[in-house]
């Protein structure tokens, strides 16, 4: 784990629930940050995608098709924020739910 991340492992010395990790588009600390928050089960990781993609680029990034991934991002425990109905169509197409 990446030094700055396995510090926050200690729930003693740490107490947060959410972690985010803005502008930080590597797919090694994303995954670390995520692994961090699943080790605790006490804590969410908010990952952010890299600035100024538009909607469509932001979720080929979180499937993993390139814009600093190579692997998806789990939907296990995922909350999507919806921004406009715009964004609500295109995740729900990207998810199989509209015909």
């Amino acid at each position: 784990m990446a030094p700055g991340v396995s510090k926050l492992a200690n729930k003693d010395l740490y107490d947060f629930h959410i972690l985010i990790t803005p502008d930080n588009i590597s797919e090694i600390f994303q995954n670390k940050a995520i692994a961090l928050c699943e080790d605790r089960q006490d804590a969410v990781a908010i990952i952010d995608p890299p600035i100024g993609l538009i909607v469509e680029n932001v979720i080929n990034c979180h499937n993993g098709s390139g814009f600093g991934r190579s692997t998806a991002l789990t939907s296990n425990y995922a909350l999507h924020i919806v921004l406009g109905e715009k964004f609500m169509k295109i995740q729900m197409a990207k998810q199989n739910i509209l015909g």
